[in-house]
């Protein structure tokens, strides 16, 4: 690559995390092999502020998951699946990559300024889906609830560039079952 080209680059996408929000304020919280942890976006820059605006979609008898939509809107077979992640809480979360990497070193120095996920949660599920994004107290770009089901599955929506234009986030329908 051309490194006067890399910086510019850099500009213009950001990385973005797709994880449970309890396993971003709680770090004592254990992961295994059965319980993806994360799944990796990158995404343009311009695509940021869509993220902290996803709009909640119940499936219907054809489509049994729930979703969040965040960018550009296409039927399901129109996005390219990227991973699953486990949502044990109840919850999915987006974090941009930096954000989730400074807070980490927070909570190793002990100087964390993000409330426990105790605090976090009861927050969440007294808000549910009605809290705006993002917000000064919470480190998501969002956080909203997940019906019955402890995993999600990961779609992005690519223009003919490989630019991700739009991201899915659903439950997983098998099981729902």
């Amino acid at each position: 690559m051309d490194t006067q080209l890399a910086p510019l680059l850099e500009e213009l996408i950001v990385g973005v995390l797709v994880i449970d929000p309890q396993l971003v304020l709680d770090p004592a919280q254990p992961l295994t092999e059965d319980k993806p942890a994360a799944v990796r976006l990158i995404v343009p820059e311009a695509l940021l502020p869509a993220l902290s605006s996803g709009r909640h979609q119940l499936g219907d008898a054809d489509e049994p998951q729930n979703s969040y939509v965040f960018g550009e809107a296409a039927e399901i077979f129109e996005y390219d699946f990227v991973g699953p992640v486990s949502t044990g809480s109840g919850f999915v979360s987006l974090i941009a990559r930096g954000a989730y990497e400074d807070l980490r070193r927070e909570q190793r120095d002990g100087s964390s300024r993000w409330p426990s996920w105790a605090a976090a949660a009861r927050l969440l599920r007294e808000g549910a889906d009605a809290l705006e994004w993002p917000r000064a107290d919470l480190p998501f770009l969002f956080a909203g609830s997940i019906l019955e089901a402890d995993k999600v599955q990961v779609y992005v929506k690519n223009d003919g560039a490989k630019n991700v234009m739009g991201v899915m986030v659903a439950s997983d329908a098998e099981e729902l079952d």
